[in-house]
């Protein structure tokens, strides 16, 4: 019932968006998810960031500062992930293969 709530009052004020890894997400509007290209990292140690709760658009801007053989393990230790499962490797790799051909400069932003 509260869960049904906070949607109706998010849906009122915010876009939601069907995210192309699954779940949606709330955005001030529409344009904000086609222009993103910032992502957060993990302010310590002690606080992951769950790789299922992180949008499309935020990993494919993480994605493209990571260097390595093993991008999705990047990826996840940007997140404060200090081991990457099965079940987070998923969407990360999902995620490198739809922005194949991409090409664009994206900016860290600190907590």
């Amino acid at each position: 019932m509260i869960r049904e709530r906070v949607l109706a009052l998010t849906e009122r004020s915010h876009h939601l968006e069907e995210d192309p890894l699954g779940g949606r997400f709330a955005w001030m509007n529409k344009d904000q998810v086609s222009g993103w290209n910032q992502y957060r990292i993990s302010p310590s140690d002690e606080h992951t960031r769950k790789v299922e709760e992180i949008s499309y658009q935020e990993l494919r801007a993480a994605s493209f500062v990571v260097a390595g053989n093993d991008k999705p393990v990047e990826i996840g230790r940007l997140f404060g992930n200090k081991r990457l499962s099965a079940a987070s490797r998923q969407p990360l790799q999902a995620m490198i293969d739809l922005q194949r051909g991409y090409d664009v400069p994206f900016i860290i932003q600190d907590p």
